[in-house]
């Protein structure tokens, strides 16, 4: 029962947390020196050859340089196989490094340039835009921890409009700055809970608005993803307006009951003893 001069209420106490941040893409730079020529290769036409440094390279030549289709097995442990132009990997080919990761797509004067595929050994996997063997431009990247990062890409770390779908079911979607969501955004949890607002490096920070699975709603501020600063908590048709810290509602607060009326006091650890406002009664 509600009385007239004091009201009693328990709020569970909430913190949004988010995922851990996602671990930046690994930049993978394939850059290769110029191939050139080899003693007594020929000038031009095809034919195979073991270089000075124990490589091998089988395929077309122009101006004694590697030129047209082939494949170059270096002795310290990588494998292309596809276009040469003046001695540099340029134009369709794949590349096959020691540790096991490959390119597959475009080349230009030695790097993956333009569309291509990474398929790491550690299951990473990118699908899209490199620049000078960068992840640039617009991709899909799966990384080998199960996260899911689709959008734009600079200099190898989601950057621009984009999403992320975590491994456990979580999302963000947004604009993000070095794979990390800054500015407006929106994340919905594996629970379903949804936020919508302010994002500083993937978190809630600033003004923003959270409905949790069981159908509580926090609306104000936040900082590092904890709700700090002026906010409302709605839960059963109850309210709390006040200020709140790491999570909780402290000093004077406006308390709006199940029935409508309006309390003022204080509150702290989740125990409220106000008044009704003005003329207000309570209803039986």
């Amino acid at each position: 029962m509600l009385l007239r001069n004091r009201y009693s209420v328990l709020f569970l106490f909430l913190v949004w947390a988010v995922p851990a941040a996602a671990q930046q893409p690994r930049v993978n730079l394939s850059a290769t020196p110029e191939i050139g020529g080899a003693p007594n290769q020929p000038r031009i036409g095809s034919g195979s050859r073991t270089l000075p440094d124990n490589s091998t390279y089988s395929g077309e030549y122009l101006n004694g340089k590697f030129h047209g289709k082939g494949k170059l097995v270096q002795a310290y442990g990588y494998t292309y196989t596809g276009d040469f132009e003046d001695g540099f990997f340029h134009g369709q080919g794949e590349l096959i490094l020691a540790n096991g990761d490959r390119y597959v797509g475009e080349f230009v004067r030695g790097n993956v340039h333009g569309q291509a595929e990474f398929i790491g050994r550690d299951g990473e996997t990118y699908k899209g835009d490199f620049i000078n063997g960068y992840y640039h431009g617009t991709g899909v990247l799966a990384t080998s921890y199960g996260d899911l990062h689709k959008g734009r890409f600079k200099n190898g770390h989601l950057s621009g409009p984009g999403s992320v779908v975590f491994r456990d079911g979580s999302k963000l979607h947004g604009v993000f700055e070095n794979g990390l969501l800054n500015g407006k955004g929106k994340m919905t949890k594996f629970d379903g809970s949804v936020y919508e607002g302010d994002f500083v490096d993937s978190r809630p920070e600033g003004n923003g608005r959270i409905t949790y699975a069981n159908g509580i709603v926090y609306a104000g501020t936040f900082v590092k993803g904890v709700m700090y600063g002026p906010g409302t908590l709605y839960s059963n048709g109850q309210e709390i307006r006040g200020n709140f810290i790491n999570g909780e509602p402290v000093g004077e607060v406006r308390l709006k009951s199940q029935d409508g009326v309006e309390y003022v006091g204080q509150i702290q650890k989740w125990q409220f003893t106000g008044n009704p406002v003005g003329n207000q009664t309570t209803r039986r």
